[in-house]
Order: C-alpha cells, then structure tokens, then sequence
C-alpha cells in the first residue's frame, strides 16, 4: 500500500477515450503520444479500492480476497509491458530480509516512532517526516 514512488507515467500509443462515472462529469480524450500520470499512492489510499486503507491488513492479499480486488488498483510495481522488471525479485528479496529478522528479532516501537506515520510533503519519493524508527528486541531460544 506504500509505494516507493507516489506516481508513474505511461504514454498513450493510441488515441483512447475514458468516459465519465457521473453524468456531471465530462469525457476525457487523449491523443496518441500523450503522456498519463497516475497517481499510485492516491489509488492505493482510496477507500472504494481498499476498505480503510492505512490498516495493515496482509489479508486483503490472500488468494480468497485476491478475487475481489479491483484489476490495476494495485501499483507498487507499474503494470502490463511497461512494469517494473525486478518485481518478482524484489518481493522474493524482502521476504526472505523479513524471515531473516523476524526468526531472530521482534520489532517494536521507540519513543522516536511516529504512530501514525506522516508521510513526507512535496517528494518524489515516499517516505516517513523525520524517517522511519523502529527498535529490534532479540528473541528468547525457542
């Protein structure tokens, strides 16, 4: 739900139109060439996609809920021919950092984390105001 960058770009290589959800709204067109930004973290925010979205909840992701989910609502990575190569790699990579620390540490908070997190104002990046701390508690032998 936290993706590294707030938004991507695609170029439209083909005239396309999307036509309004309400009828208020007006119809917007794009030329071939044209190039969309979307908008990553205000999708994965938004509450019609994601019921209370800044709830951690791995469950929403589970093979069950996975059918439920709206198609491209979830961006981390880009999609279709234009997304990001290393994704299989990089979910690989974290989860086996993750099983590292967790099989020896328990994370927890110290008196510098945020709760909630705020993130940064005006960056190309996302990240948390002041960075991200969390303490790491050695666990008894199992």
């Amino acid at each position: 739900m936290w993706p590294p960058l707030t938004f991507t770009d695609r170029r439209a290589v083909k005239p396309f139109t999307i036509e309004p959800e309400e009828s208020d709204q007006g119809t917007v067109c794009f030329d071939s060439g044209t190039i969309c930004v979307i908008p990553v973290h205000a999708i994965h925010m938004d509450q019609r996609y994601y019921p209370n979205p800044k709830k951690f909840d791995p469950d929403r992701f589970s093979a069950v809920n996975k059918q439920t989910l709206t198609p491209f609502a979830y961006l981390p990575f880009g999609a279709g021919p234009k997304g990001c190569i290393g994704t299989r790699f990089a979910l690989l990579e974290v989860k086996l950092v993750l099983c590292a620390i967790l099989n020896k540490f328990d994370i927890i908070p110290v008196p510098e984390t945020k709760i909630p997190v705020v993130t940064k104002r005006r960056s190309l990046f996302l990240g948390a105001e002041g960075g991200m701390w969390l303490g790491l508690k050695k666990r008894d032998k199992l």
